[in-house]
């Protein structure tokens, strides 16, 4: 039986930016709350994500194409309270902050930013909502992992380090200076790559040249000529700036320079020159890089073509990088020899396979037969298994979907930062029980647009059913779905201890005799600990399978409201 995942609506590819994902507006809102579920025009929400200081963020399912999104709601009156900020006063003005980022968001169509599908904006509403890719991984690096010091490996810091200079390469061509780049604005998918997000304090300009006044972005990453008083600056330098103190904080878990408030912070960054701590090695070349775009002097700090052939950049011209004004139709801004097979930067430039590694962590093997079951959803996890032969299922059960704290597996504590500054750690379900509340019944159909409507969610409900069904007989009882399957290489427990519940996310069937090393969570934590980059390659794993078990669980809730939505379609009245 091949894999479940192959079969599955997992095993598209992802969506990108191009002509079939075309920006839109609406105006027209339409809610439905039935059976714990809730529809916001085609939007299934599947679970609360976080709360920002704008608004709540929900993860949504798109049930025209079957895709996960982000959806941030804002109320209208919240944006509007704050206007208009005082005479002379730099404070940010939320409502504005917000037109500026749709209207640059809207425009920009690149693979290393958050693309902005749909803005809803009904004005008989009191809340507008942002439809926005979904970055599973969340911040490359949160304020909480800063606070406890953690840090990237040079190689894998360099891979995402490239994608953020091909987006901000493509910003400053499009006259877009971004404002405000640090590591929580700079998000994580599921497959690795990175994309900068949190447009509010961009600005657009005629020519990219013009002299800004107004000083806004986030302190710590401030360039040191934004700092003095009654300053005038150009907005390219100051982003290669920014950039550049981003890159440090990946590297050594800690910003530039600090102090212990904001008047001694601007004199430190503007005198000071910038310290790297002697426990972290890097290369010369990387030092050399930082060096230039840390420089106080504007005039001297290092441009954005140089910096794309800076030999760290480019692991001295073996993957070389194309300014994105100087692109035809077509060509991509990565030069590298794997291009033309469609590989990416990190398929070209692999690092080593860690998890090959976890295999030597423990001598104790565990053999299992046919049907025997390993793993059951719900239960203690105190340890996980690599699979050296064999293959086994992956089963969740239909009714009792696994419900996972926003915050519990790796990577998803900062996912609600994200898509637009919801707070890391927020409870799910706080504050989102007034749009959850249970009925039985859909809005009454109006016109032939709303019956449309509904024709549409009918029809995505019964493709949802038929795939939840096939997975139901893969897995050959009534109760359970196969939504995967492992073989030799690759790990299964794993999600629970990375977890905080420590409880199992799924059940593990062998399918065959599986022959397997028995792994504790302190044999992993100290492997870990030792190899760097396997912590981020676990992480990577974890987010890729978080993201089927969500898909499932999307699907579910979809299939459950089935019988209400073709009951409302037969009750309706013809137009």
């Amino acid at each position: 039986m091949e894999k479940a995942l192959h079969n599955s609506l997992f095993a598209q590819e992802k969506h990108v930016p191009g002509p079939d994902n075309v920006y839109k507006e609406t105006t027209t809102l339409r809610i439905d709350k039935v059976k714990g579920c809730m529809f916001v025009n085609q939007y299934l929400v599947v679970r609360f994500l976080g709360r920002g200081a704008c608004g709540k963020v929900f993860l949504c399912l798109n049930t025209y194409d079957l895709r996960l999104y982000a959806m941030k709601a804002v109320r209208k009156v919240d944006l509007e309270s704050s206007q208009p900020p005082q005479q002379g006063a730099k404070k940010r003005n939320p409502m504005e902050d917000l037109k500026r980022e749709i209207m640059i968001m809207k425009k920009m169509k690149h693979n290393n930013i958050v693309t902005l599908s749909e803005v809803i904006d009904d004005p008989a509403g009191s809340k507008l909502l942002l439809v926005m890719e979904y970055m599973e991984g969340g911040p490359v690096l949160t304020r909480e992992a800063l606070e406890k010091r953690e840090r990237l490996p040079e190689s894998l810091a360099l891979q995402y380090f490239r994608d953020m200079i091909k987006a901000l390469d493509y910003l400053h061509g499009n006259k877009v200076v971004h404002g405000d780049l640090k590591p929580e604005n700079v998000l994580m998918a599921a497959s690795g790559e990175v994309k900068l997000s949190d447009f509010g304090c961009s600005k657009v300009f005629a020519t990219g040249n013009e002299y800004l006044e107004r000083c806004n972005g986030t302190p710590a990453f401030l360039a040191p000529e934004m700092m003095k008083p009654n300053t005038r600056y150009r907005g390219r330098p100051t982003d290669v700036y920014a950039l550049g103190a981003c890159l440090y904080t990946l590297l050594f878990g800690r910003i530039p320079f600090s102090a212990p408030n904001l008047y001694k912070l601007f004199q430190v960054v503007q005198n000071e020159p910038v310290k790297y701590p002697p426990d972290v090695p890097i290369s010369d070349e990387l030092k050399d890089l930082l060096a230039r775009m840390l420089t106080k002097n504007p005039r001297e700090r290092i441009g954005m073509s140089e910096l794309m052939r800076h030999p760290w950049l480019t692991m001295h011209n073996r993957f070389p990088l194309k300014p994105h004004r100087e692109l035809r139709e077509g060509e991509s801004q990565e030069l590298h020899s794997g291009v033309a097979c469609g590989m990416t930067f990190a398929e070209a430039n692999p690092k080593p396979d860690f998890l090959t590694g976890l295999a030597n962590v423990s001598r104790h093997e565990r053999v299992f037969q046919e049907g025997d079951v390993i793993m059951r959803q719900g239960d203690q996890g105190t340890y996980l298994l690599y699979i050296v032969s064999g293959t086994v299922d992956i089963l969740v059960k239909w009714v009792t979907m696994p419900r996972r704290a926003a915050s519990a597996q790796a990577g998803q504590a900062g996912q609600q930062g994200v898509q637009g500054g919801a707070k890391p750690g927020a409870k799910p379900g706080a504050g989102v029980d007034e749009m959850m509340e249970d009925s039985d019944t859909m809005s009454p159909i109006v016109d032939e647009e709303s019956r449309q409507h509904r024709v549409n969610l009918m029809r995505a409900s019964q493709k949802a059913g038929e795939f939840v069904r096939s997975l139901q007989a893969n897995a050959g009882t009534t109760r359970d779905l196969l939504i995967a399957q492992r073989g030799p290489g690759e790990l299964v427990g794993e999600m629970a201890l990375f977890s905080k519940s420590l409880l199992r996310t799924a059940t593990v069937r062998c399918a065959s005799k599986v022959v397997t090393r028995v792994i504790t969570h302190e044999q992993l934590v100290e492997y870990l600990m030792a190899n760097p980059l396997a912590k981020h390659q676990v992480r990577e794993v974890i987010l890729k399978k978080e993201s089927e078990i969500t898909m499932v669980e999307a699907l579910v809730k979809l299939t459950n409201v089935q019988d209400v939505i073709t009951a409302s379609l037969e009750q309706a009245p013809q137009f």
